[in-house]
């Protein structure tokens, strides 16, 4: 009896027995069905009987059926061309990581020219032996040494020991101050240009613009009941420490004469990055005369300034996209802006600055993502 009646014979007999029939093996059953002059689907039937869930499919079937037709005499598979699996070698480890090595920003591409081998077995090398993945650079605002990391600690150490369970009194003496660019026209981002387009419809275009040349320094002072006051920079002008005294810093202590007439300045602690007009001399002078504490700030730490990494983000997006023609349009536009930023963020800004001191200590003062 032959491979395929013995087959056939023993389904036959024992319908429900658990046999393991090869690719070969069920092509050999489609062989017989198909010398027996069923169709594909009369073929199928009668199998699944025998076969179950094991049972061909019916494009399989028709496939075979239609090699049979063409004269086919043979049950194995076709030799394929390409390369063989043994592509995934030592040496073709190897050398993917001495490439890598030597070129951390290596496309896909190079490597499969320089090894010559096909894209499977370069993933599996990169994935499954050399436990790899490329990710895009981490941007920072400067390259720390220890000593800065370790500065960025301090400086967090000594703001949660005295602000972290500071009653709303004394949080409300905190000022802290920083300067920026806003610009007569900033170029919007993409995602700000998004609109809702129904199914007959174009997708929208926008020309995208140049940022202006038009653009004024402003001087923002914030606490937790919102931005005390603003100054803009005059035309043509830098920022230096006799402005930043004279112009600024008066106009901010003025302020606060008003909105506190009875304590003036006594008791208030200001906060200000480490540029130059801050630091100078001439600075810590004139708010010493006038009693306001001055509180430290560690360099080159944008993440831990509020203006930095809340107020500039959240007044320059409103700001995106539309046209000033002056200094006073520009200047409105800012204080409408800033209007509209609900009143609980003002309140609630200081807790995210104190979640980015607990960061920063955590990762022992390295510049962390944005939480």
């Amino acid at each position: 009896m032959s491979f395929f009646s013995s087959v056939i014979f023993h389904f036959l007999q024992n319908p429900h027995a658990e046999m393991e029939l090869s690719r070969r093996d069920k092509r050999v059953l489609i062989w017989y069905c198909w010398k027996r002059h069923l169709t594909s689907q009369q073929a199928q039937q009668e199998l699944a009987q025998v076969l179950g869930t094991d049972c061909p499919s019916l494009s399989s079937i028709k496939e075979w059926i239609a090699h049979f037709h063409q004269g086919r005499l043979t049950f194995e598979d076709d030799p394929r061309s390409g390369r063989l699996p043994s592509a995934v070698t030592e040496e073709n480890i190897t050398a993917i990581r001495d490439l890598i090595d030597a070129d951390p920003h290596i496309t896909t591409r190079q490597l499969l020219s320089f090894v010559d081998i096909g894209s499977g077995s370069l993933q599996s090398i990169l994935h499954d032996h050399l436990k790899i993945r490329k990710l895009c650079a981490r941007w920072v605002p400067h390259r720390l040494t220890q000593e800065q990391k370790m500065r960025r600690v301090d400086f967090c150490h000594f703001m949660l020991e005295r602000y972290e369970t500071a009653d709303r009194r004394r949080l409300a003496e905190v000022y802290t101050e920083d300067e920026t660019w806003l610009y007569y026209y900033d170029i919007p981002l993409k995602r700000q240009s998004a609109m809702w387009v129904f199914e007959d419809e174009d997708p929208p275009t926008v020309v995208r613009r140049s940022r202006s040349v038009g653009k004024r320094m402003f001087a923002f002072f914030l606490s937790t009941s919102g931005i005390a006051t603003k100054v803009m920079l005059e035309s043509k002008k830098t920022v230096t420490a006799k402005w930043f005294t004279e112009v600024c810093l008066s106009h901010f202590l003025e302020v606060i004469q008003e909105q506190r007439p009875n304590t003036g300045t006594r008791g208030i602690h200001l906060h200000m990055d480490n540029a130059p007009a801050h630091t100078a001399l001439a600075t810590q002078h004139f708010l010493d005369e006038r009693g306001v504490k001055i509180l430290p700030h560690s360099p080159y730490s944008p993440d831990l300034a509020p203006c930095d990494f809340w107020l500039f983000p959240v007044l320059k997006a409103q700001l995106r996209g539309r046209q000033f023609q002056s200094d006073e349009d520009l200047e409105q536009a800012a204080a409408t802006a800033i209007e509209q930023i609900p009143k609980d963020d003002f309140s609630s800004f200081f807790n995210k600055w104190i979640e980015r001191m607990h960061k920063c200590i955590s990762v022992h003062g390295e510049y962390f993502e944005h939480i």
